[in-house]
């Protein structure tokens, strides 16, 4: 194993070991924002943020923070061209890790949170030689220029962050031109590469999870019902690949508007309900000319019935979350497509416990990361900023835990590739992860299913990714593995 690893016993130690923060830990913080202590109720949120708390909490007063300055001025991203950049090199001896975050604009009150967790990480793992330097993308590409250059030219071994995937296109060429490897938030994997890393919940491994988790428990026939939008039909990219993979089907993929009222229309293609209820009246006027007692008590079951006939696939993905999703699973009881026989799978963004209201997603299935000791970085976050943390909070945390371990290694910081990408992994708030060469994160996910007021876990997360112990091969199809 390799010394490059993150103990799961080791977080958990300091998980519950850690409540306070030390005061001799090194804080700079380059931005223009000032702290604010705004605690709003955050009770339904996701519903209007699309599952993203916003939290309007600064970080606590850390009266001891050593460093702090503020934002040069901009430059222009039209006209900028990636360049050597003269670095202030210091000789304290401190490890500085930059992360840019969109501390101002449309999206401040999310870099603040991410800010929050990433200072948790620092206060409760790093050594007091560790740095973190904050720089305000502004929630834009060029934002996300100008913050890459000032924290280069401060001497950072790191960058962590950005958020978006536009602001991470924006960053990698200036930091690649100066040998520094960036460790972003972004889902999107065309941004990564060379160099440029993502930490976040890739969706290609989330439909891979549930849906092989599925075909697995006798599933082989998809739908995929999924927003007309880049989300939308990277879901389906990623279900065509695996569906291939596996040798399954997928019989019907459906696409709405997102910003729709009304969803019945997609969903009774969909369900195929017009056939299937023209079928039912069919065979109805079939029997009732007829007065023999099977075809009067078949009748009896017909009038019971909404539709006639299959319909076509015995399980459908959605991967949507909050009011919508519960809609559109409505409608699919409605019209016919019952949970009873019909599994719905989801994504991430299902993980809410609230969904447990909509009856129709009762025993639904849907992959999601390690819960234990991600709960417990909630109960943590809460007490230290009084507000429930949005759910991206802990890619944060894990980063700045990954670069404080690599920078303990050795008397100095050790963030080249080969240690980033190291093959063994960490394991973190949501689990074991790992980066890999071309730029994406491996994680492992568990599978959970729904119940009225609870998430269940029906397949566990792996704790290594050691093919003997954590995979399974799927029969007659190589180069290809699932969870067990």
């Amino acid at each position: 194993m390799s010394r490059f690893i993150i103990l799961l016993g080791l977080f958990v130690t300091i998980f519950l070991t850690s409540g306070c923060f030390s005061s001799q830990k090194k804080l700079a913080i380059f931005n223009d924002v000032a702290p604010t202590r705004n605690i709003v109720d955050s009770e339904d949120a996701s519903e209007k943020t699309g599952g993203l708390y916003q939290d309007t909490s600064y970080y606590q007063d850390y009266s001891k923070r050593q460093e702090q300055a503020s934002l040069f001025p901009s430059s222009h991203l039209a006209v900028s061209l990636p360049s050597r950049i003269d670095v202030k090199h210091h000789q304290d001896g401190l490890v500085r890790v930059g992360m840019l975050l969109p501390l101002s604009g449309e999206m401040r009150e999310l870099g603040i949170a991410l800010q929050n967790a990433a200072l948790m990480a620092m206060f409760e793992i790093a050594e007091d030689k560790f740095v973190i330097q904050f720089y305000d993308t502004k929630g834009t590409a060029d934002g996300a220029y100008d913050a890459v250059t000032d924290a280069i030219a401060h001497g950072v071994e790191l960058i962590l962050g950005p958020v978006f995937s536009q602001s991470v296109i924006a960053v990698a060429p200036q930091a690649k031109a100066n040998g520094i490897s960036v460790v972003a938030f972004s889902t999107d994997p065309s941004a990564t590469g060379h160099g440029v890393f993502t930490i976040g919940f890739l969706l290609q491994q989330q439909v891979e999870r549930v849906v092989s988790y599925a075909y697995m428990n006798g599933k082989t026939r998809f739908a995929v019902l999924a927003p007309d939008n880049q989300a939308g039909k990277a879901v389906v990219s990623a279900m065509e690949q695996i569906i291939d993979t596996l040798g399954a089907e997928l019989i019907r993929v459906a696409y709405y508007n997102p910003s729709a009222r009304d969803f019945s229309n997609v969903v009774k293609k969909l369900a195929n309900y017009k056939e299937r209820k023209e079928a039912l009246e069919n065979e109805k006027k079939k029997l009732e000319g007829l007065d023999d007692e099977i075809s009067i008590e078949a009748l009896k079951r017909l009038e019971q019935m909404d539709t006639l006939g299959d319909v076509g696939f015995d399980a459908v993905l959605i991967p949507e979350e909050g009011v919508r999703l519960r809609s559109l699973a409505s409608l699919l009881s409605y019209y016919d497509v019952s949970p009873e026989q019909i599994k719905f799978l989801g994504t991430t963004l299902w993980n809410d416990i609230k969904l447990g209201k909509e009856t129709a997603l009762h025993n639904g299935w849907f992959s999601a990361p390690e819960t234990k000791i991600h709960a417990q970085f909630i109960e943590r976050y809460k007490a230290d900023y009084n507000k429930q943390p949005p759910r991206i909070a802990s890619l944060a945390y894990d980063a700045v835990a990954l670069a404080a371990v690599l920078a303990k290694n050795k008397d100095t910081s050790d963030f080249l590739t080969s240690s980033l990408t190291d093959p063994s992994g960490f394991a973190g708030i949501d689990g074991i992860f790992r980066l890999l060469p071309e730029g994406i994160s491996e994680r492992g996910f568990a599978v959970m299913e729904i119940k009225k007021d609870a998430l269940k876990v029906i397949s566990p997360a792996p704790t290594v990714f050691e093919s003997s112990n954590t995979y399974r091969q799927v029969p007659k199809k190589s180069g290809f593995s699932i969870f067990r």
